[in-house]
């Protein structure tokens, strides 16, 4: 990401990380949010035999932003052998359906409408914007936010430059602390 958004930009998206994970935490403790939210840690690690260059990178990298991380020389799984690794503190996770279920039921102390089972084919600039249904109705909006994996309106053409991936999930029955918590992730390209 440095090479594409600049020593400033990296500064920026990592604040932002570490902002919007404090923010969720500040709303689950004020508005009384039930949703499972605790901290755990982030692990990157390199395959067993791969190269940990791109490890090194990253944690100088993390250390100019002033971030934290740790270097480990595997993640915390006795039985998987992973290669070195890098050990990001104060990650979070949560059930996001029952964060989302809080959130709805705060709003509605607000003066806002929320609109389910409506799917947007396009949003017109403006003041207001003008989001127009798959049904064929019209909303008008102050603010719009597009939260989906593929933008669907053609402003910078972000779409033009993503590259869609698959992912493969198993599922099974692992016994209860079988495994630390936390999040994993490799550096193969999927």
């Amino acid at each position: 990401m440095e090479k594409f958004y600049g020593e400033k930009g990296i500064q920026l998206i990592a604040e932002s990380h570490s902002k919007a994970i404090d923010h969720i935490e500040q709303i689950v403790g004020e508005e009384g949010i039930v949703c499972d939210f605790e901290r755990v840690d982030g692990f990157l690690f390199v395959p067993e035999a791969e190269s940990a260059d791109l490890l090194e990178r990253e944690a100088a990298l993390v250390k100019k932003l002033g971030k934290e991380c740790l270097s480990l020389s595997q993640t915390p799984f006795p039985s998987f052998k992973t290669g070195p690794a890098l050990q990001f503190p104060e990650q979070a996770q949560f059930h996001i359906l029952k964060y989302l279920a809080g959130l709805l039921k705060a709003l509605s102390r607000y003066p806002c409408q929320i609109f389910t089972h409506s799917a947007v084919q396009d949003i017109q600039d403006g003041s207001p914007f003008s989001l127009k249904t798959a049904a064929g109705a019209t909303v008008s909006a102050k603010n719009v936010i597009v939260a989906s994996s593929m933008p669907i309106n053609n402003r910078f053409f972000i779409h033009t430059k993503q590259a869609p991936y698959r992912t493969y999930v198993i599922t099974g029955t692992v016994p209860k602390n079988a495994f630390p918590k936390g999040f994993y992730w490799d550096t193969l390209d999927p």
